[in-house]
């Protein structure tokens, strides 16, 4: 966006998702940070910014009651990186992994794997110049969410983080072909993930 929008959140009217009128918006207080997406978590919206997380509260008009406050000083590396499970947001930002529960703590999961997120020589570190491609899914059958990364010296996706919520394990798998995105579908009335 232009320097003047930087901080701004436009809105449509309800009941109207393609007409956004130019002064349908909310200024974020400036932080020399950038804004990379919002999320829906409970009854509040979020804003995710690279480094911060923001929370989102009104009553009936975003201009005239609404109100941002920051929860948490970890934040996002696109709006493709977080996944909700049951009341918990998963999010991949330039410092590990985290769960956030919306109350402004953010719980460090990726720990036992910290040394990924860590400049060094070792191949299986994350290329974070390459963060715009970076995505992730959960696979509720198999109760794992998978981060897909570029690592040393690639340019889009061909590893994933994956992680068992249930079990909390941490494995690192490996692509023939980079895997640029992913969506959840069906296939004969059963959830898959497409890549």
């Amino acid at each position: 966006p232009q320097p003047v929008e930087h901080r701004l959140i436009y809105y449509s009217e309800a009941n109207l998702p393609e007409s956004v009128p130019a002064l349908n918006s909310i200024r974020l207080a400036e932080n020399d940070d950038e804004i990379v997406g919002m999320l829906q978590a409970g009854s509040y919206l979020f804003f995710l910014e690279r480094h911060h997380l923001w929370r989102f509260s009104m009553q009936s008009n975003p201009a005239k009651d609404g109100f941002s406050w920051p929860v948490a000083t970890r934040g996002a590396v696109n709006n493709r990186c977080y996944t909700i499970v049951g009341e918990t947001v998963y999010i991949l930002d330039s410092d590990g992994i985290y769960g956030f529960t919306g109350d402004g703590n953010a719980d460090p999961i990726s720990l036992p794997i910290q040394n990924i997120f860590r400049p060094s020589d070792s191949p299986y570190v994350i290329n974070f110049q390459a963060s715009d491609w970076f995505h992730c899914s959960q696979y509720p059958n198999q109760e794992t969410i998978r981060w897909f990364v570029a690592l040393s010296g690639q340019v889009y996706p061909r590893h994933a983080i994956a992680y068992s919520y249930r079990q909390k394990r941490w494995w690192i798998e490996e692509y023939q072909r980079p895997i640029t995105s992913s969506v959840v579908g069906e296939l004969n009335g059963g959830r898959i993930i497409y890549l």
